[in-house]
């Protein structure tokens, strides 16, 4: 089964297949190096991590261990998500889809199977680059397909974006090249929208006491313009609780707060004005840990 993203113990974080290949393919690789999600110990392999682009049958991707389908954590992120193995029937054949990654889909003839390792040699090529199909409908070769990639966990957004910015993909319900889905807070892009997008760039978090409660103030650095608000710096306030029931990787905020080091953050959604013109988070259901799940964070790096 394909996995579009898993837990990585050198990275301490979701990867993307692509950023773990990068990083792993002139590298000795730890059997016990990816798991299925932080909160889940299901073991996951990076497949064709040795391979170089131009032997690719198809690129690297995630694959779960066989043997595990039934034994990931109550709280794994993942469950819902795992890909099934569909039969379709047509007026010639039994088919099955195999899907090793995101944006590619493998038909498999159930009456004449090919063996894996001849998956992807029938593919054709267009002037694009894009896969098309190799056979007629009463064949029993297998077809290779292309599908645009359909993106939802921040995390895996950020990393796909990181490493392939241009890719037309799937988010929030629209097809458009991944970078014009973000949005980063500096000199020049500073006047913000009320629409949602991926807002990210330099920031800082630190703890104040207000009305008796321990909060985050959790800021962008660079100052913004939002409607008649100009030269402020939006902003969120999170209850240093809420931090506690979270995962790890939300604790790195109070990390932050500790050290006072910038960090680079990413925030899905949009902001408001306040009554005293500041440039607040939105807060779906006024709800932190909802808030907590459209963000990410990463070390700073100029």
């Amino acid at each position: 089964m394909k996995h579009d993203h898993a837990y990585s113990k050198h990275f301490k974080a979701d990867v993307s297949p692509e950023k773990a290949y990068a990083h792993f393919h002139k590298l000795p690789l730890d059997t016990d190096e990816f798991r299925c999600a932080k909160e889940c110990s299901v073991p996951v392999t990076l497949a064709n991590v040795r391979n170089t682009p131009d032997k690719w049958k198809v690129p690297p991707y995630f694959k779960y261990h066989s043997g595990f389908d039934d034994k990931h954590s109550n709280l794994c992120p993942n469950i819902s998500k795992i890909t099934k193995v569909s039969k379709q029937r047509s007026q010639h054949r039994t088919t099955q889809t195999y899907q090793p990654s995101e944006d590619i889909i493998i038909e498999l003839s159930m009456s004449n199977p090919t063996p894996y390792e001849e998956v992807g040699t029938l593919q054709l090529n267009s002037s694009t680059g894009k896969g098309k199909q190799s056979h007629q409908d009463n064949s029993d070769f297998p077809t290779v397909k292309q599908r645009r990639s359909h993106l939802s966990k921040l995390s895996s957004t950020v990393n796909q974006f990181h490493s392939h910015p241009d890719d037309n993909v799937c988010f929030n319900g629209k097809v458009a090249p991944l970078n014009t889905f973000f949005q980063e807070l500096r000199y020049g892009q500073y006047k913000l929208s009320l629409e949602p997008k991926i807002y990210h760039g330099k920031a800082f978090a630190k703890i104040i006491n207000k009305n008796g409660k321990n909060l985050v103030l959790l800021e962008f650095d660079q100052e913004c313009q939002l409607e008649n608000a100009y030269f402020e710096k939006p902003a969120v306030f999170i209850d240093k609780d809420t931090l506690n029931n979270t995962s790890q990787h939300h604790r790195r905020l109070l990390r932050y707060c500790q050290s006072g080091e910038a960090f680079h953050l990413y925030f899905w959604g949009s902001f408001f004005v306040t009554s005293q013109s500041k440039i607040r988070m939105n807060k779906i259901d006024n709800s932190d840990s909802t808030l907590l799940s459209n963000l990410y964070f990463e070390n700073w790096s100029e």
